[in-house]
């Protein structure tokens, strides 16, 4: 690394001797190194000021992602650490590493709407929603679904009906993994929790139970014979569905 001074600010760059560094490293290799130094210099400034980091891992391994994870929760202890990013599996591991470490973790989404950017949210996307999230967005949408049955526009409603509980039926399947399971196995993220199993309620009981209430929610959504012509579920349907989901993950929800 050398550096120079520029207008009261040190400037550095990235050397290998008779040769360009992109010639012998790659980008990820090159990004390792930018990083290593910008917080070795963080570690030395001896101000408490907060560091924004702009998609850090770009062209990383999971490795050398995973080696950063833990060096910005470490930073985050004793300064605030602000992390843009796009890569939910980066974003699942920050998290879940600044919950093992009592790290106060807060998150928030930017996103576009109809060509419009900027739209801020404290909901994370979909997929990395947990249970309770979830239970909260469907609860939530649940509102705007209930305006559409009353207005008697059964078309509309059947379409909104079927969105809802296929989301739902996502919503258990989570479950699985973190109620059931504990947390041990977490998609988007790369390792195994081990110990977490050792509080795992999985029975065969709440697996049957887990199972009905998918089913409960689902069936219907799936192609059927014209034949059958199944009732779409009303609105109070609805809701019995969502308050058994809700319950279920409460009552067996480890502490």
């Amino acid at each position: 690394m050398v550096s120079r001074g520029s207008n009261g600010q040190t400037l550095k760059k990235l050397q290998i001797r008779g040769k360009a560094p992109g010639k012998v490293l790659s980008e990820g290799e090159q990004r390792a190194i930018s990083i290593a130094n910008f917080l070795t210099e963080v570690k030395m400034d001896i101000r408490n000021g907060g560091v924004v980091l702009d998609d850090p891992v770009c062209s990383l391994d999971h490795k050398r992602r995973s080696l950063i994870v833990k060096r910005l929760v470490e930073e985050a202890k004793i300064r605030q650490v602000v992390v843009f990013t796009h890569e939910i599996t980066f974003f699942m591991e920050l998290k879940t590493e600044a919950d093992k470490n009592q790290v106060i973790f807060e998150q928030e989404t930017i996103r576009k709407i109809c060509d419009e950017p900027g739209d801020i949210s404290t909901l994370i996307p979909w997929q990395g929603m947990n249970v309770k999230d979830r239970t909260g967005k469907l609860k939530n949408d649940l509102q705007a679904i209930c305006s559409v049955y009353n207005s008697g526009d059964m078309d509309t409603y059947y379409y909104k009906a079927k969105e809802w509980c296929e989301l739902l039926r996502e919503s258990w399947e989570r479950a699985v993994e973190e109620i059931l399971f504990n947390d041990a196995i977490q998609r988007y993220n790369p390792c195994v929790q081990t110990q977490r199993l050792k509080k795992a309620p999985v029975t065969r009981d709440l697996y049957t139970e887990l199972e009905q209430g998918m089913t409960e929610c689902s069936a219907w959504c799936h192609d059927q014979a014209r034949d059958i012509n199944a009732e779409t579920p009303s609105y109070d349907d609805l809701k019995h569905y969502i308050d058994c989901f809700e319950a279920y993950c409460k009552q067996n929800k480890v502490k």
